[in-house]
This record gives structure tokens, sequence and C-alpha cells, in this order.
């Protein structure tokens, strides 16, 4: 996912900041679903973040439109998940809530373009630098040329793949909308698109898709060593909340799951 938060630190504070506080100063983040530690430079009106790790660099020009809500547009990165995505990040702005403050960090909603009914992340804005840190990673983009000739062993595998795709349809193609897994963003969801992801924990996950009020959601019980198909799918109809639209999610079999992510175009 994209670095898109801010970031301050705090010393001797003998009560809580608040959110135009947080306007400036320095940051540490652990995004979730990712490997990446972030420290975070924040102005009023720049915001560069640096990969701990790497030293990769990605510059967002800052606009707060309330006391809480930023609204960031990328300038610039050399970091390897933004530039595969730079079209996407190019055209929209990334819209952070500050929802929650305490002594030790803040936690932040990030939505695309504006705020509302979902964010495509939740996370974490630490004050000062963690030396414990857990594995967050949850899911990881991979492709059939990575992972052909090489299927996971049902009694030695530490993930399942999961294929997620949207089937090529005539109406509402350009229509595009987020997909979720356990209320991590995974996707931009077109039409005609399929993902490959390995899922490194084991269990119950919900996998879901938003566009605008409309939700549509399956439970998965992902085991590893397995493979999984999700078709995502929206479907032309007037419904009940005035849409011309409607998401549905289904788990396939995987011999008709197989067949079906063939016939889309592979990210």
């Amino acid at each position: 996912m994209l670095v898109l938060l801010l970031g301050v630190v705090i010393s001797n504070a003998q009560s809580l900041p608040t959110c135009k506080d947080l306007h400036a100063g320095i940051f540490y983040q652990y995004p979730k679903n990712l490997r990446n530690q972030y420290i975070i430079y924040q102005s009023e009106g720049f915001e560069k973040d640096i990969d701990i790790i790497t030293g990769d660099t990605t510059l967002y020009e800052n606009k707060w439109l309330s006391d809480c809500v930023l609204s960031q547009k990328c300038i610039s990165s050399n970091e390897k998940i933004i530039i595969d995505n730079w079209k996407f990040v190019k055209k929209h702005n990334f819209i952070n809530e500050i929802i929650k403050i305490t002594d030790s960090c803040f936690l932040i909603n990030i939505y695309i373009d504006k705020l509302d009914k979902k964010p495509i992340s939740i996370d974490t804005m630490w004050f000062n630098q963690r030396t414990n840190i857990s594995n967050n990673l949850l899911f990881e983009k991979t492709t059939i040329k990575e992972i052909i000739g090489k299927p996971p062993a049902k009694d030695t595998a530490k993930y399942a793949l999961v294929y997620v795709y949207r089937p090529l349809k005539v109406f509402l193609s350009l229509a595009n909308y987020v997909v979720y897994c356990d209320n991590n963003a995974m996707c931009i969801m077109k039409n005609n698109i399929g993902y490959i992801y390995k899922v490194y924990k084991e269990g119950l996950h919900k996998f879901q898709s938003n566009l605008y009020k409309d939700i549509a959601g399956i439970d998965v019980d992902i085991h590893f060593g397995n493979t999984y198909y999700i078709k995502s799918s929206i479907n032309w109809g007037i419904t009940s909340k005035l849409y011309n639209f409607q998401l549905e999610m289904q788990k396939m079999d995987n011999a008709t799951g197989e067949t079906e992510f063939a016939k889309v175009k592979e990210r």
C-alpha cells in the first residue's frame, strides 16, 4: 500500500497534543500489511517519508482542510510500490483524518479524494521510534511468473494463494472500486483485471468490495498450502440505494476460478 500519513516527536508533554499540534514534526510509521518502516518529516505545507530500511523517499504536498483533516498530493517518489501505481497516485488526492490521539501515538483514517463511509486504511503514527516491531504482513502481491512450477506444499507452506479477479463486462466497465482483506486495501479493482496474493495468516478472513455506500463481502477460511479464487463483480440494476449497480463477491470452486482467471489480464 501507499504511505500517506503524518507524525511528530513530543517530549515532556503535560497534556495530550491537539490535531493542530500534529501539523509539524517527526513521526514513525509501521504500516499494516507492509514490511516497510518509515520516518516522516512533517511540515504545514509538505511531508517527506523515508523508508528506514531502504532509504527510498516520497514527497507530498499538504493542504489542511481542517485541524484534523489533511489532503495530500504525491509530488515525487523512488519507492517501487508508488512507481508501480503512479498513474493512480498522480490522478488522486489522499485524505488523512486524525481520529484519536494518545500520549504515545495517534490514529488516522485514510481515504481517496474525500471522506467516505469506509477508509482504504487505518493506521497508527508513533511519536517515538519503536524497537520491538511485530510482523504486520497479512498478504503480499505475487504473479503467475513468480509462482509457476512452485505451488505451495500443504505440509510445509507458510502461505496460501488467493486469486482475486473481475470478469470482463460491457456495462459499468469504467466503474472502479477498492477490494479489501480484513479492512486492509488490497487493490483497485478494474474491469477484466485479476491479482494474485500470498496470504501469510491462516484462519477466517473477510474480503470486501466497496463503492459509494454499496458493500459486498464474503468470509473465507484460509489454510496454508491451499489455493482460493474470489470473483468480484459489479452488476447493473436499480437497487434500494438508488444506484444503477450492485456489488457482488463470490468464492469460486478452483476449476471454475482457474478458467475464469485465465481470461482476465493479470496485474
